[in-house]
């Protein structure tokens, strides 16, 4: 996907690619707030059920976007430099580092403008990332990166991620593209 000679530089990663959002996602969001709507206006009770629900996600939603917002506001002083100062550069692809980093910020970039990524940051617990998410962002990564992300479930690590690091180690597992090499 991304070509690469022996001497190019993780930070000449061509940029990350913008997905733009299809419009038949707006079409379906609008014919379910329709339904809800529809569901509401027969049946009151489900409409308050439904206000009870949204309003107890909205508040989850504030109280986790607050605890974000302190650990950013507490990693303030870290960059891609001291992220990638907790691999060793000689074992891993820093093409892989960078664009895992650049992933991870990008995913988060909703939130916060820039949040510091650590290695040990735990993917589900402390940058509330979901699995799914989580398949979908590695796979953008990898190919990214230059690696073949068609057999994941051929990798030693699959279905053991947990933090950022084991994603590191995940995509170093992976075959690189042909024509990719180093």
């Amino acid at each position: 996907m991304f070509a690469k000679d022996k001497m190019t530089l993780s930070r000449h990663m061509p940029a990350i690619p913008e997905h733009k959002t299809k419009p038949l996602a707006y079409v379906l969001l609008v014919l379910f707030v329709s339904g809800l709507f529809g569901l509401c206006w027969a049946k009151p009770f489900a409409g308050l059920i439904i206000a009870l629900l949204a309003t107890t996600g909205w508040m989850f939603s504030v109280v986790e976007k607050r605890r974000l917002r302190k650990m950013a506001e507490a990693r303030k002083e870290e960059s891609i430099c001291s992220f990638a100062r907790s691999f060793d550069r000689h074992s891993v692809d820093m093409w892989i580092v960078r664009a895992v980093y650049e992933g991870l910020q990008k995913y988060m970039e909703s939130d916060h403008d820039r949040f510091p990524i650590r290695a040990k940051d735990r993917i589900d617990k402390d940058l509330d990332i979901d699995c799914e998410d989580l398949d979908d962002l590695a796979y953008d990564v990898g190919a990214r990166a230059g690696y073949d992300m068609t057999q994941t479930k051929d990798n030693p690590l699959f279905g053991r991620v947990a933090t950022v690091e084991d994603m590191v180690m995940f995509l170093m597992h992976q075959p690189k593209l042909k024509g990719d090499e180093k």
